[in-house]
């Protein structure tokens, strides 16, 4: 290792060292042209194609195709693997960075949901972020905004750590105006109301009618607007919090499958695991078997 490199407080992701970013700034960018064995990390990844084409899958799901300019954003603790199914070279190019990078009140391990509600972003809590979605870079507006990422990734003087953190929030601002699923993906107050009212009260029973007493509507009301503007149920958007939870409990806990199931709100381990499998093709126990294959190694004290 250069002596540039060993000073850079930067440095790239090292991807034997258990998928860390492992400096004080808590980001980090870098291109790989190999495949990526499932994996799962301790902070948000922007995975951009810059040229051939992969499979890709989140947490041992379908495979999908990304294709020269695609991007994905994966979330904190989420588990994905790629391989190339074109027999031209690919390169990817990772951007990783933290909660706490963008935001200095956010913790290293927030989700992006909280980093999108940040008024760092200046959304106002009102947009969903386009989560695990494969958006396309139709102006090189992303891929051009990455470049500069890595110059000045590159420079690492004492101004580099704020330029960088605006040219990220830049890319994470201007993902809103890009066209995916459902396109409708601004947020009235009251759905992000509701959303926060899931993240804070996911574990409790009857939330939808809480919820309705809290912001004064009624049921009805509020989950014809919700559907309209999420795209799904509230019922299905609880489920699937509550699952995403449950993943992030498996991934990084020693909780029994039982422990689990009451940690997310399910008292019935049995339909929980009907839950999970319908969501995930597989079981609880299917799913800490195969994660504990790829998490991060534990550091002994």
């Amino acid at each position: 290792m250069s002596k540039q490199n060993a000073d850079n407080k930067y440095q790239t992701l090292d991807f034997n060292r258990g998928f860390k970013i492992d400096n004080p700034t808590q980001f980090a960018v870098s291109s790989s042209s190999t495949d990526a064995l499932p994996h799962s990390h301790t902070f948000i990844e922007l995975m951009y194609v810059k040229s051939g084409t992969i499979a890709h899958a989140i947490n041992f799901g379908k495979p999908t195709i990304l294709k020269k300019g695609d991007f994905m954003l994966i979330d904190t603790d989420s588990v994905h693997e790629y391989i190339n199914t074109d027999k031209q070279p690919c390169e990817i190019v990772n951007l990783a960075f933290t909660g706490n990078f963008i935001d200095r009140r956010l913790t290293t391990n927030s989700k992006l949901a909280s980093i999108f509600r940040s008024n760092k972003l200046g959304l106002n809590a009102v947009y969903s972020p386009p989560l695990e979605i494969i958006m396309h870079d139709e102006d090189k507006s992303i891929i051009n905004t990455i470049a500069l990422i890595k110059n000045e990734f590159n420079r690492n003087d004492e101004l580099s750590a704020n330029i960088l953190r605006h040219l990220t929030i830049s890319i994470l601002v201007s993902m809103t105006r890009i066209p995916h699923g459902n396109s409708n993906h601004y947020m009235s107050d009251i759905v992000a109301s509701m959303i926060s009212y899931i993240e804070s009260h996911y574990t409790q029973k009857n939330i939808l009618q809480d919820a309705a007493t809290e912001l004064n509507y009624s049921v009805a009301y509020l989950s014809n607007r919700f559907s309209s503007e999420v795209g799904v149920t509230f019922k299905e958007y609880l489920q699937n919090y509550r699952i995403d939870v449950a993943k992030q409990l498996l991934n990084m806990s020693t909780m029994s499958i039982s422990e689990v199931s009451a940690a997310v709100g399910y008292t019935d381990c049995k339909y929980f695991t009907l839950l999970f499998k319908k969501s995930t093709n597989i079981t609880p126990r299917e799913y800490k078997e195969k994660i504990l294959k790829y998490l991060p190694p534990k550091k002994h004290m």
